[in-house]
């Protein structure tokens, strides 16, 4: 009956973690996205900068629990987007790259049955 309730315990602890990863990472890709949709009606330095900065201050945590591959996308992504500043069709075409990637992290990290099979 004791491994029972241990096993219990585990069961209820990784459930409670992966629920606190989908909230955090949701909530962190939800900011990214806002700042995003602003972008889509104009470019501006600052708005790119501050994509940037709140990409630096959640990306540590969110590549705890994301593919490398996922990562190093979405940091190339944004790093276009500072290159192609003076360049409207490139910068919109980054920008566009960049959503699709931080929807698709944020859909991957959700906790659905898909998922998990």
């Amino acid at each position: 009956m004791r491994s029972f309730v241990v096993a219990l315990i585990i069961l209820g602890s990784v459930v409670f973690v992966t629920m606190c990863n989908t909230v955090y990472v949701g909530n962190r890709i939800d900011e990214l996205l806002y700042v995003c949709e602003k972008l889509e009606s104009g470019s501006s330095d600052l708005l790119t900068d501050e994509l940037t900065s709140r990409w630096q201050n959640c990306r540590d945590i969110i590549s705890l629990t994301t593919h490398r591959s996922e990562m190093e996308r979405a940091e190339s992504a944004i790093l276009s987007l500072e290159h192609y500043l003076d360049v409207p069709s490139d910068y919109n075409t980054q920008l566009a790259i960049l959503i699709s990637i931080l929807e698709h992290i944020k859909s991957a990290q959700s906790f659905s049955l898909d998922n998990i099979f």
